[in-house]
């Protein structure tokens, strides 16, 4: 442990003399959350009005209908009571009997928007997607179904989506130049001299990847409170969530490092993982809205259960911790200490 102790130590000190490595690292997701921020930031423009007539005979709303509403709210939609003398607001309508009728012919969600109104299409998809993952009838809507409109999520979506997104572009496409550039050196093969065993070299790395990433993490939470006021209700939990990103993505990397000796070609293949990764799970636009099977594909990719979970930690939410993630992590560990081998330049 001490030597492992070391070399991160070594490794945090390389990576401050380098402008590269700080320039990535850290100034350039700052950058990137800066614009998304400035241009989404604030609350979502995506407003929906609610109109539930699923009551039960106390007056209350049923728990299928809340749940269905607490997905919208967990999609990023800011939903809203319908009010008198609002014109024709985007709004969704539940109708009475909804969760009876589930267990014979499933009564469809409404969901109405002026003519041509851009956020329609897209709040469309949002509730077809919660809808389909309850197994429910799909929505019916007073509109067209035409392409998603662009909708601002604000930063509680975007802040744990670009979050994952750097800690996935850190792992796969920055750690891999690091380690190429060190097997350039022959740093490898004067390491194969030492007792220092690979497993120590990989751990070494993940350690240096999780004090970067939790620095970051650190920083864009300052960011989204002063700058945009985000509404941050942070857990206890949220070091697990980096420290398991950093643990799976950097496996990833010393797997890619270790496989490919060319400096260019492991950076060029950590990108043909990262860039596939980020469109496909939600870091850009919500998954809800992609095509369906696209949509359950999403859910099984490493990088939006990372963006699912540090949402939950940040502004608060449920949501379980699951072993399957944790065993990935550790299998993507093995796998990067098995590429590791000392002595090969």
């Amino acid at each position: 442990m001490r030597r492992v102790l070391a070399l991160a130590s070594a490794l945090l000190k390389n990576w401050t003399r380098s402008r590269s490595g700080l320039l990535f690292s850290l100034l350039l997701p700052v950058v990137l959350f800066a614009v998304f921020g400035g241009v989404f930031g604030g609350s979502p423009t995506l407003v929906v009005h609610v109109e539930n007539l699923d009551v039960g005979p106390d007056g209350a709303a049923t728990p299928l209908s809340l749940q269905v509403l607490n997905e919208l709210r967990t999609a990023g939609v800011d939903l809203r009571p319908v009010s008198s003398g609002s014109g024709k607001p985007l709004t969704v309508v539940i109708p009475a009997g909804f969760q009876d009728s589930q267990r014979e012919k499933p009564l469809p969600i409404q969901v109405q928007a002026a003519e041509g109104d851009p956020r329609g299409p897209l709040l469309l998809n949002l509730a077809a997607g919660v809808l389909a993952r309850r197994q429910t009838q799909g929505t019916t809507a007073i509109l067209d179904r035409g392409p998603p409109g662009t909708s601002s999520r604000g930063i509680p979506y975007y802040l744990p989506a670009l979050l994952a997104a750097f800690l996935l572009a850190n792992g796969t496409i920055g750690l891999p130049l690091v380690a190429g550039e060190a097997r350039r050196r022959r740093i490898l093969t004067r390491l194969s001299t030492t007792p220092l065993q690979p497993i120590e070299w990989v751990a070494a790395h993940i350690l240096t990847q999780a004090v970067l990433n939790l620095a970051l993490t650190l920083v864009l939470l300052l960011l989204a409170s002063l700058l945009f006021q985000a509404p941050l209700q942070v857990r206890p939990d949220l070091p697990l969530w980096v420290l398991l990103g950093s643990i799976l993505f950097s496996g990833m990397g010393m797997a890619i490092a270790g496989r490919l000796r060319d400096v260019e070609a492991a950076s060029s293949a950590g990108n043909a993982i990262a860039l596939p990764l980020m469109f496909l799970s939600g870091t850009f636009w919500p998954i809800e809205a992609m095509p369906p099977p696209l949509e359950q594909a999403a859910h099984w990719l490493p990088l939006a259960p990372l963006a699912q979970g540090m949402r939950a930690a940040i502004f608060g939410g449920e949501l379980e911790w699951n072993p399957a993630w944790v065993a990935f992590a550790l299998l993507l560990l093995l796998l990067g200490t098995w590429a590791t081998k000392w002595g090969e330049e």
